[in-house]
């Protein structure tokens, strides 16, 4: 057990009796004179009545006495409460009223003169008080949310763990002598008092004028020698611009606010052992500590003795490595709570669900855990707020500024605005007097962040207001325009014209954000496809004119916008008025809408249960009311008709209509028992797979299971005839307002503000309109042509029938990642859902081994105001089709898919059964018409799940069921990660199937946000399928490579030079466009013959042009080159390719009579007639592939085929073009049936030089080669 503080010092005392202890000023004490003075102020304490379980305020100056006066207490049994003489009197007053201190101890009462004259006299008689852990050691007050402090009440127990396990890490020297500078009313200056004496070595306690001066705090440090001091980032800041600079033995300790990276930088440079330290007064000063490396990096936060450091969610459960959580703190360093605030204490220390009897610390910081199990402290939770309906870390704003030359310090703070808003004011210290300009820092900020998080105002101030902690003290920042130095940005310029200001208004409906200017970017201010849809709707409603979503991207200004509304046509004559006069009562029969009759189509012909039941989960933790619940239930049906319609059988010779009731009771299922949770799931999957019955009704039911006395799983099933996606966030919505007046906490639903009827009909005449006809045609000419499927590979054959049976496959993008895809995507103004869109497409493109592809996605159908506030089936579905051919990189893609996009968009109103109808595709029960795949993205119109009381989040429930080969759905998570899961048919996949391809989709999302818009799309998918690649790379002091293949290393080239020359022979030339067009036509020729991956390809040519784009076809086809050196004897040739069997062998006109007969075609490289039709997309190569097959000599006799795999010729080629042969242009000089052909090649294509081919030795020279590679023999 660790010892507590008072044998700490009488073990000190022991050692080292006549060593000095304490100096302060001209003031010092040896360890026998602290003993004897600390013991006459425990006398004097306890002839006073002072012992165990009482408090001793100590408001004293910093001198030796101080120490004493604090020893003297912890000697007598009590708990000491520090109060500084410089802060104001109503805090002190205002804490020793709260503390109930019996009394105070000020400098009079040490009799520190007495002390001094008496030096070594005895220790003064006192009474040793037997102590506990559990006894109180300190009361300490910190700042409080209300603006009144708080007392944190520490053990002896705590503070012996936490000295105890400080002497070991950051480990200061025995005999150490530290700079006292800290309050000693912030509990960190217990360190800084009590650890020098634990290991026999000297606290120097600087005077007050001596802890704000830099240049007499340095004297200071040089003329005692000092070994350490720690100090809060203020403090090292006034030291580092005073250019003060550490000895070399020094040790640095931070803390108290986060580390600033360029003063981490130069504690990295500085030489000196320099620690980051982190924890929070309620933990005992310092849970957890970080050694800086010399870049001033830290690798990780390391918990102090006995401590336990968790990352939870909002409901206590452990969140993965990686991702963002709250931290929490336990062990031995847990204070006992704060003093006489039960209630708070009780909110902030909360029992340890994951160890029983424990107790956990709230701290409100974000962290995450490391791989290497370190921890990673991120910021505050309560430093997030919503600026213009954004989540913003304040953090990120401010690291962000910090990276803007001549800042040297930042700090984004909100302030209210007088709309009752939230206004962002950024200031920052400037660095030397080149400070940037507001507009400078607007302008460096806008390449960073998003539009809503640039802050609207910019303070200059010469230091950062500071607590008596030495903390920055926000409270203290100066009111934005309060004095000088307040900059504001021009604000975003205003509409101009009426029609400006109708879109500025509607914009700050469907984005919910405040202050719109003309200027200002849809995206940026987080616009996407749906709300571009809501916009048009509205426009469409209020001002008659038909815009389409897409075309509102395109325009993505408000005045952009407003010229577009100018030439706008207006919605087709009558069709609102048709809509109106056709509107029905809210009882009664309806016609169906064109997605209703889909899918009662759908229903008909597909064996094996509904596909059209779909249903949400959520986990939901507190107390849950179930029959609030279902009170909730039902008066959110009452609300909306669509929840009470059914689908009677139609009349002989009538039509199919929906009828509306004028009530229906909405099934609320609370299943009995306390099921385990993996129960309960299995229990919702059951209900989730019942068929509904849509000729009776009712298409909705609710089943609720409980698993805990604090959780509940809740299942919400529909059927698709009368919800779709947009429903589902206006049903939870409504739902969290029914649920809180059912509880009596609010209001009831107000009576809606549309009908169904009428959204109904609007749609009806919207699709019966002339204009929407006339969008046929873009459908018709876009999908012309169309294979018949494009899906991935089936693992068994296609039944003739298709049926609905499925299964949920699933997987996630960490938070970063996700975070960085969404930025990418921002960067680069396209939607998050168009990027996802195109990597998707991407992967899908290499599965299907075409570069034609088409999936199907959702579009809202909701092109009016009314039908977007109702609940119903009006989506539509729209084939999106890409071209992937020539767009190899993230960047390229996604401009091209964006297009896509928002042309689908602007011919959105036809309805996909006309399409089809249209088209006239072959048909089949076998699988869906025109597309096979479905892609959505889930995004905050699906809305949450918000009931009072209780936290919820979304969990997978397999339904068992899915409508397309493969519907795969995106959800963004608010933590920024993004949840992947896949239905698919198990008629035609087994899950390991759908899993790979899922882990690919998520590794490939990965590898583009970390590679940014150039990220080459293949090599995404190749890194995407080998996981382990990123771990062997990182194992080795090579950065990872371009490339994970030789071709794809080349093709990089192709990309960036291709006007530059690739290849020479004699005076002939081909560039790297030439030769990339080249190789690439004639890789796909080898594809359309039938070759791939696997394959062995041989190749026999001179040291010509065409050498180089026969190889590198070869590997971007899949196969692996065999050289065949036309200069061998016929008898080897043959011996090699009776061992090898190459289905097909290259060559040239020179060389075509070299190579013997046998099972294999001859193709001419240099006369190669591609066939017509359609190019082949080519297949994925992986690292682990097949390059090349050499043959060497045998022992035998018999040449021995050699195969290297991609990823050890990769890793030669990047050993070699860093170390020997970066830059430099070689000479072909050795035999193709030598290895040492591949760097002569390679190596130089690969870094964007030249290689000259020649057939005679000395051509090196004449042509200016710099190298070449060849055997010691020919160059001797």
């Amino acid at each position: 057990m660790a010892q507590r503080l008072d044998q700490l010092f009488a073990t000190a005392v022991h050692g080292n009796g006549d060593r000095i202890a304490v100096t302060c000023g001209e003031e010092t004490m040896t360890y026998r004179q602290l003993d004897a003075a600390s013991a006459r102020v425990a006398r004097r304490l306890q002839e006073r009545g002072i012992g165990p379980g009482t408090r001793v305020a100590v408001c004293m100056s910093r001198s030796t006495g101080l120490l004493a006066a604090l020893l003297g207490v912890v000697r007598a049994g009590a708990a000491y409460v520090p109060l500084d003489p410089a802060h104001p009197e109503e805090r002190r007053s205002h804490i020793l009223r709260d503390c109930g201190a019996a009394l105070v101890l000020t400098d009079a009462d040490t009799d520190t003169a007495d002390t001094a004259d008496a030096r070594g006299n005895g220790s003064g008689s006192f009474r040793p008080v037997p102590l506990v852990d559990g006894d109180a050691v300190y009361t300490i007050y910190t700042s409080g949310s209300t603006g009144r402090p708080k007392g944190v009440t520490v053990t002896h127990g705590a503070l012996a763990n936490f000295l105890s396990s400080m002497a070991q890490r950051p480990a200061l020297p025995q005999g150490a002598t530290l700079v006292a500078v800290t309050t000693v009313a912030f509990d960190i200056a217990a360190l800084e008092l009590f650890l020098p004496l634990a290991l026999g070595g000297h606290v120097v306690i600087a005077t007050a004028e001596e802890s704000r001066d830099p240049r007499a705090l340095a004297a200071l440090i040089r003329s005692t020698r000092a070994g350490a001091l720690q100090a809060t980032p203020a403090t090292w800041r006034m030291l580092q611009s005073d250019d003060w600079q550490p000895p070399r033995d020094f040790t640095l300790l931070c803390g108290g606010e986060p580390l600033p990276p360029d003063l981490a930088r130069w504690f990295g440079r500085c030489g000196a052992k320099a620690w980051d330290l982190y924890g929070p007064t309620e933990t005992t000063i310092w849970s957890s500590t970080a050694l800086l490396d010399h870049t001033g990096a830290v690798a990780g936060w390391w918990p102090v003795a006995r401590t336990t450091l968790r990352v939870l969610d909002e409901v206590l459960r452990p969140v993965p490595d990686g991702q963002l959580g709250e931290v929490f703190i336990g062990g031995a360093g847990l204070a006992a709570g704060y003093h006489d605030r039960p209630a708070l204490t009780a909110e902030r220390f909360l029992p340890d669900p994951y160890a029983d009897g424990a107790r956990l610390y709230r701290t409100g910081d974000l962290g995450r855990f490391r791989p290497d199990g370190s921890l990673e402290i991120a910021g505050r939770t309560d430093h997030q707020v919503k600026i213009r309906g954004h989540r913003v870390e304040l953090g990120e704003i401010e690291a962000a500024a910090l990276a803007v030359p001549g800042v040297r310090m930042a700090l984004a703070h909100p302030w209210p605005d007088p709309a009752g808003g939230i206004r962002l004011v950024l200031y920052v210290v400037p660095r030397g007097p080149g400070a940037p300009t507001a507009r400078d820092l607007r302008t460096a900020l806008a390449r960073a962040l998003p539009a809503y998080m640039l802050p609207s105002q910019y303070v200059t101030v010469d230091a950062f207001p500071l607590t008596p902690n030495g903390k920055v003290d926000r409270a203290r920042l100066p009111r934005p325009g309060d004095g000088d130095g307040s900059r504001q940005v021009p604000a975003p310029q205003a509409p101009a014209t009426q029609a400006e200001q109708f879109l500025a208004d509607a914009w700050s409906a469907v984005l919910g954000v405040s202050g719109i200017g003309r200027d200002d970017d849809f995206l940026d201010l987080g616009g996407h496809s749906l709300a571009a849809a809501a916009l048009s709707a509205r426009i469409r409603t209020v001002l008659g004119l038909d815009v389409s979503a897409g075309e509102l991207l395109r325009h993505a200004t408000p005045a952009a916008q407003a010229r577009l509304l100018g030439r706008a046509p207006r919605v087709a004559e009558g069709v609102t008025e048709r809509a109106a006069a056709q509107q029905p009562d809210a009882v009664g029969d309806l016609p169906l809408t064109s997605a209703q009759q889909r899918v009662l189509f759908a229903e008909s012909v597909r064996t094996g249960g509904s596909s059209y039941a779909t249903s949400v989960a959520y986990r939901t933790t507190g107390a849950l009311d179930a029959a609030a619940l279902d009170r909730a239930v039902q008066a959110v049906a009452a609300r909306h008709e669509a929840l009470r319609c059914r689908f009677p059988a139609p009349r002989p010779g009538g039509a199919q209509v929906q009828r509306i009731e004028a009530a229906a009771s909405i099934p609320v299922t609370v299943l009995a028992g306390r099921p385990t949770r993996a129960q309960a799931l299995r229990l919702l999957e059951d209900a989730a797979r019942r068929p509904f019955d849509p000729e009776r009704g009712p298409l909705l039911r609710v089943v609720v299971a409980r698993t805990g006395e604090q959780e509940t799983l809740i299942l919400f099933c529909w059927h698709h005839l009368v919800f779709d996606g947009w429903s589902l966030g206006l049903f939870l919505d409504d739902l969290g307002t029914a649920y809180a007046a059912a509880l009596g906490d609010g209001p009831p639903l107000p009576p809606p503000s549309a009908r169904y009827a009428q959204a109904v009909a609007l749609q009806r005449a919207l699709h019966d309109a002339p204009a929407t006809a006339g969008q046929l045609d873009y459908w018709t000419g876009r999908l012309a042509g169309l294979p018949e499927l494009c899906t991935v590979p089936e693992d068994r054959p296609r039944p003739p029938v298709q049926s609905a049976h499925g299964a949920l496959a699933t997987a996630e993008v960490q938070a970063p990642a996700g975070t960085a895809f969404r930025r990418l995507c921002r960067a680069g103004h396209v939607t998050p859902y168009t990027g996802l869109l195109t990597v998707f497409l991407a992967l899908l493109g290499r599965y299907a081994n075409s570069s034609d592809v088409v999936v199907g996605t959702p579009a809202a159908g909701r092109s009016h105001v009314e039908a977007q506030q109702v609940v119903g089936l009006f989506a539509n579905t729209l084939a999106l089709r890409a071209d992937l051919a020539d767009a190899p990189t993230f960047a390229a893609l996604s401009a091209r898919v964006r297009d896509v996009v928002y042309e689908a968009l602007e011919h959105q109103d036809v309805p996909f059964e006309r399409v089809v109808e249209a088209l006239r595709p072959q048909r089949s029960l076998g699988h869906n018409p025109v597309f096979q795949v479905l892609f959505t993205l889930e995004g905050e119109e699906a809305g949450r799940l918000r009931l009072a009381g209780t936290q919820a989040e979304p969990v997978h429930v397999d339904a068992g069921a899915s409508r397309y080969d493969l519907a795969v759905t995106v959800r963004e998570d608010e933590d920024g990660r993004l949840a992947l899961a896949a239905e698919y048919a198990t008629d035609l996949y087994d899950r390991a199937t759908v899993e790979g391809m899922l882990t690919h989709y998520a590794g490939m999302l990965a590898y583009v946000a970390a590679a940014g818009g150039g990220a080459d799309l293949a090599t995404a998918l190749a890194a995407a399928a080998d996981q382990s690649a990123p771990a062997r790379w990182n194992s080795t002091a090579m950065a990872p490579p371009a490339a994970d293949t030789v071709h794809a290393l080349v093709r990089r080239q192709v990309q960036a030079a291709e006007d530059r020359i690739a290849v020479r022979q004699g005076s002939r030339t081909m560039t790297y466009g030439r030769l990339g067009a080249e190789a690439d036509a004639l890789a796909r020729e080898l594809v359309r013959r039938g070759i791939g991956r696997g394959d062995v390809v041989g190749v026999c040519a001179e040291r010509d042009l065409p050498l180089p784009v026969a190889l590198l076809a070869v590997l971007a086809c899949g196969a692996a080159y065999l050289p065949l050196d036309p200069a061998y004897p016929p008898a080897r040739l043959t011996a090699i390719l009776e061992q090898a069997r190459p289905p097909l062998v290259l060559v040239t006109g020179a060389t075509c009579g070299l190579v013997p007969e046998g099972g294999h075609e001859l193709l001419r490289v240099d006369a190669a007639v591609l066939a017509p039709g359609p190019a082949p997309a080519l297949p994925v190569v992986m690292p682990d592939d097949a390059a090349y097959v050499i043959h060497t000599s045998g022992s035998t006799g018999t040449p021995k085929g050699v195969c290297l795999p991609h990823r050890a010729l990769v890793d030669l080629t990047q050993w070699q073009l860093r170390d020997q042969l970066g830059g430099v242009r070689t000479a072909q000089l050795a035999s193709i049936g030598f290895d040492v052909h591949f760097q002569e090649i390679f190596i130089p294509l690969a870094s964007g030089e030249k290689c000259s081919s020649h057939r005679r030795r000395r051509g090196a020279t004449r042509n200016s080669c710099t190298t070449g590679c060849r055997s010691p023999t020919p160059s001797r």
